[in-house]
């Protein structure tokens, strides 16, 4: 018992060293571009930031008893939008703000802005501020929680100017195995007004995904690392983004971990309160519950 203990301490720990290394890989995956940033530091605030008629700065204001940084956007002079970000209960909370042009259908580019909850996996809070068509009214987008300290995930993905939002598909982590033992797909959104459109299957986007993709798979080599189910979950993914899911599931199939039984419990008549009533729960195999996870995520082999 105290071997296999250690074996798949080991296992972790060099699962850990492999996957962080490929989510160093995310920022080099796409365009960089030189829009303006600027992130709270020691001090107090950050500094304003200007481009295209829009400004921005954050402050650090109590916000129910908390330090909470707070995007500020102006725009012609006056403020126009203030937004809260999160408080991880630190003196100096973390925030960044970038204006960037994302949705050229309005007068004025956007500002996103990024502020961390804590914790040792998550999450960075990412909200947009965004104006209207006349560029006299603006409200913030809230794109979601992710995984990560928030660096880089506006890029341009395409090279065509705008930003995107690049990000890992957050579903992935714990799904079938531990945090550093799980791999994620890339996924890229598009702002249009106000809302966020997933285009990660878009073709103009599939040099992004074979770059993760080959980031992943430089680690894969390692037995221990083709055999998680948490890795082979998002590996299988980020190939079906480039048209080889069908390729991917094969060798899934031979491979796999079918001593893991992470994830696989299921039921077959959940209550709304996401509760299963007692003899309604199922066991899966791990091809079985997979699949169910790609279809419900919208990842097609």
């Amino acid at each position: 018992m105290a071997s296999a203990a250690w074996r798949r301490l080991a296992r972790m720990a060099v699962l850990a060293a492999a996957l962080l290394a490929v989510a160093a890989l995310l920022p080099m995956a796409a365009q960089a571009a030189d829009w303006p940033t600027t992130s709270i530091g020691d001090g107090p605030g950050a500094p304003a930031i200007s481009m295209d008629g829009v400004s921005a700065y954050i402050l650090v204001k109590t916000v129910d008893d908390m330090a909470t940084p707070v995007l500020v956007v102006e725009s012609g002079g006056k403020e126009v939008l203030r937004v809260n970000g999160m408080a991880p209960g630190w003196e100096v909370p973390p925030g960044e703000a970038t204006i960037v042009e994302m949705d050229p259908s309005n007068p004025y580019p956007e500002v996103v802005f990024t502020s961390f909850s804590g914790g040792a996996h998550c999450c960075t809070n990412v909200q947009i501020a965004v104006s209207d068509g006349t560029g006299k009214h603006w409200e913030a987008v809230e794109a979601g929680d992710f995984d990560g300290g928030g660096e880089n995930v506006v890029s341009d993905a395409d090279g065509d100017g705008r930003g995107e939002l690049v990000l890992p598909d957050n579903a992935f982590y714990y799904a079938f195995d531990c945090y550093a033992c799980s791999a994620a797909p890339l996924t890229v959104k598009r702002l249009e007004g106000r809302k966020l459109r997933d285009v990660s299957r878009e073709p103009r986007y599939e040099r992004l995904m074979r770059d993760h993709l080959a980031g992943l798979e430089s680690w894969g080599t390692d037995q221990d690392i083709r055999r998680s189910n948490g890795y082979l979950a998002g590996w299988v993914a980020s190939k079906s983004l480039v048209g080889e899911g069908a390729e991917a599931w094969a060798t899934m199939l031979k491979s796999y971990d079918r001593s893991s039984d992470w994830g696989l419990e299921t039921c077959k008549r959940p209550q709304p309160d996401g509760s299963c009533p007692q003899g309604q729960s199922i066991r899966l195999t791990f091809p079985e519950a997979l699949a169910a996870f790609l279809a419900e995520h919208g990842y097609r082999l």
